[in-house]
């Protein structure tokens, strides 16, 4: 897709230090001789060691502005972004007449996303040299990403003028045009570069990116292919062809080009990306092959590239020790290697080490603030622990990066959805779908946040233009039940949802859309049959286990969901939902005693059974054994001190009791970073609320609050919450909220008597 192209100082980057440690007092003799081993090493491209030689220059002479520069160039060789970018600032200050250092300083202010530091140094750079187009392209875009297009098309039209023979200037004029939604100035802008030299390689892949970029995908493909036949043995056309190519879904095609750019590229990462492409085709020997012999052969440059990438094989094949020590033998020589912590983080986040995880994700984006794939997965380690307001923050991080990431708006949509932002999820579900319109993901979403809002018009051509492009997909099919289900069109409703079932029998919203039909059309024998033989075919599957319990409570078969209940909890034991419903189906049968005696029976046969101990301590709680419950949920904690439906249930009991409540708050907290239940999040809210620290309290119980919004306590306890912030308003908001959606919820009296004392 379309990459605006202007030009700018080209840097390698790899990652190395911090310049904190550029700082000393030895005779300036010694920084000479550490100065002219630095340039040594630099020479031979031994970058980490021309990086230690700079910094023991600096610590001998913090004055010279000359290690200062060179030190910069050498710490981008080894990726270490912020200290190049230190180095380059601290350069630009000690020589003040250098357009160089300032064009550097610039340049890196501008990666790190400091655009008014850069346009400043960029017009520091044009004052010192008026006509210098590389400080005027600078400045350009600096006023770009500040949002002022129409000044930075200014200043490039300006060094136009000074130099109308360069055809990266009109490339970069094209860019521009582009984001100032001229597309015919745009084009006439490539077409011009292209022109003063026809066999640039860039100008024509900048043309290519924009047909790419407004969907004109056969325009694109020419000039590519045009590109390429002209340019046979080059690295960059050969690139551009090969990503078009995956992109676009024929990853096949790209082989032949993935080849030829490493036959002509002496860049080792390049080898790199031929290895990351069998693997993802399934070619597993052949990627780890050529992973294995780059790491093998230890390339400078290529070798941390190589070994991210091997990391990530072997880990994907059950290698994780050798995994994860490739990673640190990478962060080991470059602790700032981004790609390395952010993959690092990934490993710990699937191994359930959430606070480690986290922390290496927080350092690849302090090394590299403008990490995307970073802010990306932090997004969604937030997003995996409930963390509503820190996933959001981090998904609209990773678009304010790069506006055009569609995963990131997908997330933001569902996310939105899930909290009752229907506006907000359709937006972000269009925005989606603008950057990536062949995406069926994003349409998808866009139907889904389109029926929740009530929009069942606008769904309806989204679902046609799906199914005209794949007819036969089950979620698409599903969707289109949805819409029918919803306009109680159970006929219309039930064909879609068979048909989607027949492309896919393992498709949960079809499974759920069926049952629907079936039970408003009061057909519990069918409903009963279809899951019946749903359990023999994925016997297992959790979550179509609790459908089918749900399905037989309601069509009065409750032992059934019982026995399938038990088995959900006794395989997962930190699955709420199950304990939940076991939970109401004892009350209400009123087999609370027969249930107890069961589960006593069971903890007496497997005492370290968490799951039984766990359900016990439910069973005993209802019958207000609250005392019996306490020891058994906190034996479970002995076992498990990470067991979340023991760690919340067990908060709430100190915190109904107003006792213990810093060990019920460490217990909340426990709870909360493994699950995101609205009832777990409001538990860590009220605890706060009893702790008066109400700032904390409001913060989790309107996250509570919006992802459930019908719940009458929860919104009480919102309300409570303000009324301790001295948020009059918003609290008489919340209890009022809370009193019409139930006047008989337990704390409903308080919830009267809390309203009437607010003026």
């Amino acid at each position: 897709m379309y990459r605006m192209r202007l030009l700018s100082i080209k840097f390698a980057i790899v990652a190395g230090f911090s310049l904190s440690l550029f700082a000393c007092s030895n005779p300036a003799g010694e920084g000479k001789k550490h100065f002219t081993r630095a340039e040594a090493f630099a020479g031979q491209n031994k970058w980490p060691e021309a990086v230690l030689e700079y910094q023991l220059a600096l610590k001998a002479d913090p004055a010279m502005a000359e290690a200062y520069l060179k030190g910069g160039d050498a710490m981008l060789k080894v990726d270490d972004k912020a200290g190049a970018l230190a180095a380059y600032v601290r350069a630009a200050d000690l020589l003040p007449n250098s357009v160089d250092a300032k064009l550097k300083a610039g340049s890196m202010r501008l990666m790190a996303r400091q655009f008014a530091e850069a346009q400043q140094l960029a017009e520091q750079a044009i004052a010192l040299d008026p006509k210098n187009t590389l400080a005027i392209v600078l400045k350009a875009n600096a006023l770009a990403q500040l949002k002022d297009v129409p000044a930075a098309i200014a200043e490039i039209e300006t060094a136009i003028k000074i130099d109308p023979t360069m055809p990266e200037l009109y490339s970069s004029l094209g860019g521009l045009e582009v984001q100032n939604k001229q597309p015919a100035e745009a084009e006439a802008a490539f077409q011009k570069a292209i022109s003063l030299d026809p066999k640039s390689v860039l100008a024509r892949a900048a043309l290519g990116n924009f047909y790419w970029s407004t969907n004109r995908y056969a325009d694109a493909e020419q000039v590519f292919l045009k590109t390429v036949e002209m340019e046979p043995g080059n690295a960059v056309a050969n690139r551009v062809l090969s990503t078009f190519y995956i992109t676009t879904g024929r990853a096949a095609q790209a082989e032949k080009f993935l080849k030829a750019e490493v036959a002509a590229s002496s860049d080792p990462t390049v080898r790199a990306r031929l290895g990351d492409y069998y693997l993802l085709r399934g070619r597993t020997a052949e990627g780890l092959e050529i992973l294995r012999a780059m790491v093998k052969e230890g390339e400078s440059q290529g070798s941390a590239a190589a070994r991210i990438r091997l990391a990530a094989a072997e880990y994907a094949f059950g290698g994780r020790d050798k995994a994860h020590g490739l990673l640190d033998e990478v962060l080991a020589k470059s602790p700032g290697a981004s790609a390395a912590l952010v993959l690092k983080a990934r490993f710990l986040w699937t191994e359930r080490k959430t606070d480690e995880a986290i922390k290496f994700v927080r350092q690849a984006v302090k090394f590299d603030p403008s990490n995307a794939p970073a802010y990306y997965l932090l997004g969604q380690i937030h997003r995996s622990t409930g963390d509503t307001k820190q996933a959001i923050e981090s998904f609209n991080k990773v678009i304010e990066i790069n506006p055009r990431t569609t995963a990131a708006q997908l997330q933001l949509a569902e996310l939105s959805l899930a909290t009752g932002n229907l506006t907000a999820a359709v937006s972000f579900a269009e925005n989606a779908v603008k950057a990536a319109p062949l995406d069926s993901s994003a349409r998808l979403a866009l139907i889904r946040a389109l029926i929740e809002k009530g929009d069942l018009g606008l769904a309806d051509p989204e679902i046609a233009r799906l199914k005209k492009l794949h007819p036969n997909s089950a979620q698409v099919l599903a969707v289109e039940g949805n819409v029918a289900l919803r306009r109680n069109n159970y006929a219309a409703a039930r064909r879609s949802y068979e048909a989607a079932y027949k492309a896919d029998p393992s498709n949960l919203e079809t499974l759920s859309g069926l049952t629907a039909v079936d039970l408003a059309l009061k057909q519990p024998a069918s409903a009963r049959a279809r899951m019946d033989a749903e359990l023999k075919r994925s016997a297992g599957r959790p979550e179509v286990m609790l459908l089918a319990a749900r399905t037989y409570a309601a069509t009065g078969e409750p032992l059934r969901a019982e026995q399938l209940l038990k088995d959900v909890v006794l395989q997962d034991a930190g699955n709420m939902q199950a304990y939940a419903l076991l939970g109401q189906l004892y009350n209400a049968q009123g087999r609370l005693e027969e249930g107890r005696t069961e589960f006593e029976r069971l903890v007496k046969k497997e005492p370290e059974n968490t799951s039984a101990l766990t359900m016990l301590a439910i069973v005993l709680r209802r019958q207000g054994k609250t005392d019996e419950a306490i020891g058994h949920y906190e034996r479970v904690l002995q076992i498990d001190p990470q067991a979340p439906v023991a760690a919340n249930n067990l908060a709430w009991i100190y915190a109904e009791r107003r006792q213990n409540l810093d060990r019920a708050l460490a217990l909340a907290q426990v709870a909360r970073s493994k699950m995101k239940d609205p009832d777990v999040i409001d538990t860590l809210g009220w605890v706060y609320f009893l702790q008066d620290r109400p700032t904390q309290a409001v913060q989790h119980l309107q996250e509570a609050a919006k992802l459930a919004p019908g719940n009458a306590a929860i919104r009480y306890h919102l309300g409570a919450a303000y009324a301790k912030a001295g948020q009059v308003a918003n609290a008489k908001t919340e209890l009022d909220a809370a009193l019409r959606l139930s006047s008989t919820f337990p704390d409903a009296a308080e919830a009267r008597r809390l309203l009437g004392t607010l003026k």
